[in-house]
């Protein structure tokens, strides 16, 4: 799997999204659509008719239906996302550990805890242009996203 700037940038925010993911399918889960409910009047099938009322009830097919489609899409989604972070971080973590040089691995330890390039470069005692060219030799892209 090809390493960009991109994956970089999103790395600190992948488990995030998942954790976000989780909550709306979890929050999906425990709300499923209800049935409707209604009143129907009428009356006694023998005379003297007499004025009755019956509480009805049965399920909303259309709200069903979008509903497990909803989850199924959410079920998808979080796995398909957990694989991708799973790949990067092991991918990530591959790189790092081939990295000869201390002040670059420290320097793409911060990038990926979410710092900026300014940030790393002020931390490290470094020029942005120098924090820069170390993603570049990290990374499998050279062009700037």
């Amino acid at each position: 799997m090809k390493i960009t700037r991109k994956n970089l940038l999103d790395y600190p925010y992948i488990p995030k999204v998942i954790e976000i993911d989780k909550k709306k399918l979890q929050k999906l889960k425990d709300n499923p659509p209800i049935a409707e409910h209604g009143k129907v009047i009428g009356s006694n099938h023998v005379f003297p008719y007499q004025l009755r009322s019956f509480t009805v009830s049965g399920p909303n097919l259309a709200d069903k239906k979008e509903w497990e489609m909803n989850v199924r899409y959410l079920e998808v989604k979080l796995s398909s996302e957990i694989r991708l972070f799973g790949f990067i971080k092991t991918e990530i973590d591959t790189r790092l550990a081939t990295i000869g040089s201390a002040r670059d691995k420290v320097a793409m330890e911060y990038i990926l805890q979410g710092m900026t390039q300014e940030e790393v470069g002020d931390k490290l005692f470094l020029s942005q242009s120098a924090i820069s060219k170390t993603i570049g030799k990290f990374v499998d892209d050279n062009e700037v996203e």
